[in-house]
């Protein structure tokens, strides 16, 4: 059993007019299984990195991001090729996808590709499972975590480092969590990590907000954006939790 992650580095944001010109992936792989049936172990296995040609101009706008250039990917494989050999689940056995953020990857790594392999985000469970977190970029996660990264390997400017990082993450949560428990949390809404709403705690962070009634308010009363109610609730129930001297479990304030 593995899940395989999945890191690009693209011309552009819009799938419409831009396209990956570097893939790379990490797999996390179950190394056995204890009581019924549950993962003893995660182990990260293969990781690789590919330049590939989007066939289309990398802008300099681009390449400041990622530092590829057009000379680079001229006669690489295209970049529909490469995820054809790297993405569907028939060729490699993955029980699921992952990525820091997979709103953007899914753009090119579609669902016709992963034949509906579910996908777990590691950026929207970061976001619940750790919401005392300093920032939820990866590596900065990957230094508030001390994870065990190999700095000559996860420092490079490349596709297949970043998904290294991001592995080490997901393996993180999974010593913790149950693959199936990700899962569900990848399928609630992506919190805010700071309040956008107008009222003295605008652009602070969420997890810092101790104002019940606030919270109260944007959960239930207030006009808020589906992001913001889920949001609120979220954090109402932890302050509620602290407040009674209980322990809030995850699996409650994810509901």
């Amino acid at each position: 059993m593995r899940v395989r992650i999945l890191e690009l580095r693209t011309t552009g944001e819009d799938e419409r007019f831009h396209a990956p010109c570097e893939v790379g992936y990490a797999d996390l792989v179950a190394t056995g299984t204890i009581l019924e049936g549950e993962i003893a172990s995660w182990e990260i296995g293969p990781c690789a990195n590919y330049l590939c040609d989007p066939g289309r101009y990398i802008p300099p706008q681009a390449s400041a991001v990622h530092h590829i250039l057009n000379e680079d990917v001229r006669g690489m494989v295209s970049w529909a090729e490469l995820l054809d050999e790297i993405v569907p689940p028939e060729r490699h056995g993955a029980v699921a996808f992952a990525s820091h953020q997979i709103s953007f990857t899914r753009r090119w790594a579609t669902d016709a590709m992963t034949e509906a392999t579910p996908w777990i985000d590691t950026y929207r469970c970061a976001l619940r499972l750790w919401p005392d977190a300093p920032s939820y970029q990866k590596h900065a996660l990957r230094y508030w975590l001390k994870l065990p990264v190999q700095r000559e390997e996860a420092d490079k400017h490349k596709a297949g480092a970043a998904a290294l990082v991001i592995a080490h993450i997901l393996r993180r949560m999974l010593d913790e969590h149950s693959l199936e428990y990700l899962l569900r949390l990848t399928g609630q809404p992506t919190l805010q990590e700071r309040c956008k709403i107008r009222s003295p705690w605008l652009n602070r962070r969420w997890s810092a907000i101790d104002d019940e009634r606030f919270l109260q308010w944007v959960s239930g009363d207030y006009a808020a954006t589906a992001r913001e109610r889920a949001t609120a609730a979220f954090h109402l129930a932890r302050l509620k939790g602290r407040a009674s001297g209980g322990v809030v479990t995850q699996g409650e304030v994810a509901r």
